[in-house]
């Protein structure tokens, strides 16, 4: 038994470092987790997880997915079950089970190592492509292969916070790996701007500043708080130089002429503006319950179709705003339960867990400008991060003997 309960401990810290890498590897390793997962059940562990309120808002939001597919049908409708499973798998795994502490740093450490090598490997490949006259295998998607350049970020963004928070408390009597981590923080931080999305950009300075204010809010003025905010521009605008593709993909966000959109374009931020308008028209006759969670994409290409979104309808995008998407296919009724995990995200956090009240508001970030839920690098990092810091905050995370 003590053997399985090690296999059981060794996949979630495998799931973290792979998670950066994506692939269908990581279905593997979850259906590992689930196996091993029999023979560590606790009665009494399992029977009050099913109890906490993030775990049942989870199950309903599954619950809802489901009677929608099943009831409304649609093209997409298995496969939108199949990428919510991890709404009732990861609430599951952690609700219903104990991990030693140990445990989730290792998870959490796993998590900074596979952002760290599949950074390097991405890194390299990039400059091998760059020295063949391929410079835009070092910028955007060009760089970012393995999972979409938005998600990328956010996980880098992630495991920086990681370092910052949990870092200097685990390893203060290590004091090489201590300086080591700084160098992986600096690194993150340049795969991020090399990723160049815009949303990944902003997200990791709102983590700085969020950050910032949180370490030094004992000792805070307007004067520091000013001085801060100058040293962000000032920062910016230095790597701004450096990497001149950033700037051109912000620049065409500060140039776009929100009464003159061009139907026909893909750019980013004119289209998702475009898009947002065809979600607002469909939601007018469709909010309390959604058109169908297996419907609603291609109610999308209709609406793109009859109004000429040439741009949108060619590159079969979707809402690329999680709300909109879930309200879409779900209506009301989907758009609730998700809501109230934010907001349990959210409620009284910033003092008792500012780990989980951060992550919670770059997830808010993210679901305004993507639709994070419908890709698998999305909903896994969504469902396993938000449920391991439900459950774990910084004072169990870094007690004494733990």
């Amino acid at each position: 038994m003590a053997r399985l309960h090690i296999f059981f401990y060794f996949f979630p810290v495998l799931f973290g470092f792979c998670l950066p890498f994506g692939g269908y590897v990581l279905s593997y390793i979850i259906v590992a987790w689930l196996l091993f997962s029999l023979f560590a059940i606790n009665k009494t562990k399992w029977l009050s997880g099913l109890k906490q309120l993030p775990f049942v808002f989870s199950v309903l939001f599954f619950v809802v997915t489901v009677i929608s597919a099943i009831w409304k049908g649609g093209p997409e409708r298995w496969s939108s079950i199949e990428i919510k499973l991890s709404f009732i798998i990861f609430p599951y795994l952690f609700y219903c089970f104990n991990y030693p502490v140990s445990i989730v740093k290792r998870m959490l450490v796993a998590f900074v190592s596979g952002n760290f090598f599949a950074g390097l490997l991405l890194l390299i490949r990039g400059t091998y492509y760059a020295l063949q006259n391929q410079p835009e295998y070092l910028t955007y998607s060009g760089f970012s292969n393995f999972i979409h350049t938005a998600y990328f970020a956010l996980y880098l963004t992630l495991a920086g916070i990681i370092i910052v928070v949990y870092y200097p408390a685990w390893f203060k009597s290590n004091p090489q790996l201590l300086n080591f981590s700084w160098f992986m923080l600096a690194f993150f931080m340049i795969c991020i701007f090399l990723c160049a999305s815009k949303i990944g950009i902003l997200g990791m300075f709102v983590a700085f500043i969020g950050l910032s204010l949180h370490k030094m809010k004992s000792m805070l003025t307007i004067k520091k708080v000013l001085v801060l905010i100058g040293g962000v521009f000032v920062v910016l605008f230095f790597l701004v130089q450096l990497f001149p593709a950033i700037y051109y993909r912000f620049d065409n966000l500060l140039h776009l002429d929100i009464s003159h959109l061009n139907k026909s374009s893909s750019e980013s931020s004119e289209v998702r503006l475009l898009i947002w308008n065809e979600c607002l028209a469909i939601l007018k006759s469709n909010f309390i319950g959604g058109v169908g969670v297996g419907n609603a994409n291609q109610t999308l290409y209709d609406f793109y179709k009859i109004n000429g979104l040439i741009g949108a309808l060619d590159h079969k995008l979707n809402a690329h705003n999680q709300f909109f998407q879930t309200a879409i296919g779900l209506g009301l009724f989907g758009l609730l339960p998700l809501s109230l995990l934010f907001f349990k995200g959210w409620q009284k956090t910033i003092k008792t867990n500012f780990i989980l009240f951060l992550l919670t508001s770059l997830l808010f970030l993210n679901f305004l400008t993507e639709s994070m839920l419908q890709a698998a690098a999305g909903v896994l990092f969504f469902s396993f991060f938000t449920n391991l810091f439900f459950n774990y905050n910084y004072e169990s995370l870094t007690k004494q003997g733990s």
